[in-house]
């Protein structure tokens, strides 16, 4: 076989921080009869690796301080128990079938990472891992002369000799930047250096939910789905794909719990964009699957800061990190299957002892007396202990090297900050966000050239065709001459008069304790229109300082703009009931032209006719599905600036939709 080394020894390279490769580790174990595990970690993690391994699903990790060259910062090196780290999972595995394992790395002082840019591990479901170690096998670096590397590539090759004197069917696994050398020191019995002293031991750690994503190959919503198939004894063929989809789903169900909506524009057909958009995004990065630079990146193209944020929130979740931690007693394993606790380590000799039995039985026995675990905050190539401080951090299970990018955000803000905010409102200020005036008058221009033309198709004349076609042809009397074998064509008069008013009604029945924010602006400027609107109460939804944000229930706006009174306080408008009526009474009312626009879920109501004959106008009605949820939705939303100074910064906290 192309991984074995012996006849007792068998290779399984792997790219650290894969769920891929940790099923195929996962899967190569059980498939076999091996009678002991050999792992690329020093013998020093043995104790606290696997008292890791049976708190999980709970992530922890397993750090050991350095000796720190520069002296700027205490330094530490760290296995992350990561469920989708391929030697955690097999280490988890031997555990659980009684299998020996062997820490059989060399022991340094100070760890050196190892990184590379590696191929998506996701062409292993269609690629034979041969194969693919094949590939890379060129593309390599082979270890410099004296280097950490090429040390430790000697002695794990020794340890292995060693190894082969007490079991018959090994299988060892180590990175697939280690493999071929490790191989080689085997084949031709290289001389190997002696082990460092290590005059500490290994502490576990707990690890704060909100920094999982500094320590694990795979998003922590990722991990969380490995570990909820496991828990749940299902399949995990698919997660790399079908968890991103997942993924999705719950980002969206967070973004519309979070905004309260009733309907929203992530429809399953926006779903569908979204999905090809990341797919041609990861392609264009020569990946199979997306990062989360790259799914973020699409949620703000399609969705907005929000959707971005909701998503981002979403991905870093790890619900089993929420709960309590594990205590001792909640251990499914009993008595003599329980870990020694070691609270300190003597120095490791030169020779160390790599075997371990599967779990020591001293006189101590039983469950560690008590975890006492830290829990610290991750970085990127830092963590915070409680009683250190910050702290340089070393992965010796890092995979592929990661890129850090930038992407601008602006997420909701904090409860405590929009308190504030809300205090030092100016009720005497108020004015709006010029992209949003050209965002609304740009909508309210098209529905005014969308009356029109509804106003001249209604005057629209059918002819055959002969020199002309016109303003078209005419599909249905063309087709309903079909046996002349005749075209005709339409033509479409100009129409006659304009169109000053147009009123917006977004909900059917708005509830007026809802929309309890009800005002009149005049235009700034010749291009502006007058606008007169029910709303949400701005001050409840507070964006930034002297920013507010309000969602609008209906409207109506004049142009060219005039001034005209409140219609809020005027008292000829009395006799409506609801704030739709008084709109469109309004809208009725002041309107110079006889047609007056209306857009709305619903077909004019008879009180909106009888309205339109009391003022000897006509409603042209444009129903609201005829635009998409998302134009709708972004029409909808606007901010309110606690005075025009206030224009200077806010695009800092305006998010976009």
């Amino acid at each position: 076989m192309f991984f074995s080394i012996s006849k007792k020894i068998e290779i399984l390279p792997i790219i650290h921080g894969s769920g891929d490769f940790a099923k195929v580790a996962r899967h190569k174990i059980l498939s076999s009869h091996f009678d002991c595990l050999a792992v690329s970690i020093p013998p020093s993690f043995k104790n606290s690796v696997e008292s890791g391994i049976r708190l999980l699903p709970s992530i922890t990790i397993s750090a050991l301080e350095e000796e720190d060259a520069d002296g700027e910062m205490d330094v530490f090196s760290f296995v992350p128990i990561d469920p989708c780290q391929g030697i955690i999972a097999a280490l988890r595995v031997a555990i659980e079938e009684g299998i020996n394992r062997a820490y059989i790395d060399r022991e340094v002082s100070s760890f050196e990472t190892q990184r590379g840019y590696f191929p998506d591990p996701y062409a292993l479901k269609n690629v034979p891992l041969e194969k693919f170690a094949l590939a890379l096998l060129s593309a390599v670096p082979i270890p410099q002369k004296e280097s950490q590397q090429e040390k430790r590539v000697r002695w794990m090759a020794y340890q292995l000799h060693q190894l082969e004197l007490q079991y018959n069917n090994i299988l060892f696994i180590c990175s697939i930047l280690d493999w071929p050398f490790v191989r080689d020191s085997y084949n031709r019995r290289l001389p190997y250096p002696e082990s460092e002293n290590i005059y500490q031991s290994p502490q576990l750690h707990n690890v704060e939910e909100k920094t999982l994503f500094f320590i694990l190959g795979e998003l922590p919503y990722i991990t969380y789905l490995y570990e909820k198939k496991r828990e749940g004894l299902l399949s995990d063929s698919n997660i790399s794909i079908d968890g991103i989809k997942e993924l999705l789903i719950e980002s969206r169900k967070r973004f519309i719990k979070q905004y309260e909506l009733n309907q929203h524009y992530l429809t399953p057909n926006v779903l569908q964009v979204f999905m090809k958009y990341v797919r041609n995004l990861s392609l264009l990065e020569s990946r199979m699957t997306p990062d989360l630079w790259t799914l973020s990146t699409a949620a703000k193209q399609i969705g907005g800061d929000s959707f971005a944020v909701a998503l981002l929130e979403t991905a870093k979740l790890y619900p089993y990190q929420s709960n309590t931690h594990p205590s001792p007693q909640s251990s499914p394993l009993q008595g003599e299957e329980a870990i020694e606790s070691i609270p300190s380590h003597p120095p490791f000799n030169k020779g160390g002892n790599i075997l371990n039995s599967p779990f020591e039985k001293g006189e101590q026995g039983g469950f560690l007396d008590e975890w006492n675990l830290n829990t610290i905050e991750m970085g990127i190539d830092r963590a915070e202990f409680p009683d250190r401080g910050v702290v340089k951090m070393k992965n010796r299970l890092s995979g592929s090297e990661i890129t850090w990018r930038h992407l601008s955000l602006k997420p909701k803000a904090e409860i405590k900050k929009q308190k504030i905010w809300k205090f030092m409102w100016d009720p005497y200020g108020q004015c709006s966000w010029p992209p949003e005036d050209k965002k609304i008058e740009s909508f309210n221009s098209h529905i005014r050239e969308q009356t029109k033309a509804l106003l001249g198709e209604d005057l629209a004349r059918t002819e055959k065709f002969t020199t002309s076609v016109k303003d078209g042809i005419d599909i249905r009397d063309t087709l309903r001459h079909w046996y002349t074998g005749d075209i005709y064509v339409k033509e479409i008069p100009p129409s006659r008069g304009s169109v000053d008013a147009v009123v917006f009604i977004f909900e059917a029945n708005p509830d007026p304790m809802k929309y309890n924010w009800k005002q009149t602006w005049y235009a700034e400027h010749g291009e502006e229109s007058t606008l007169c609107f029910y709303a949400t109460p701005y001050i409840e939804d507070m964006v930034g300082p002297g920013i507010a944000r309000s969602t609008y229930g209906g409207c109506f706006m004049l142009f060219p703009p005039r001034h005209i009174p409140d219609i809020w306080q005027d008292i000829r408008f009395e006799n409506t009931e609801t704030l739709d009526e008084r709109l469109i009474s309004a809208a009725l009312f002041y309107s110079r032209e006889r047609h007056v626009a209306l857009v709305a879920p619903k077909h004019p109501t008879l009180k909106w006719k009888r309205l339109a004959r009391r003022y000897k106008k006509n409603l042209v009605y444009i129903p609201l599905k005829r635009f998409s949820l998302q134009t709708i939705d972004r029409v909808r939303k606007f901010h309110v600036l606690n005075g025009k100074e206030i224009r200077s910064y806010a695009s800092r906290f305006i998010q976009e939709f």
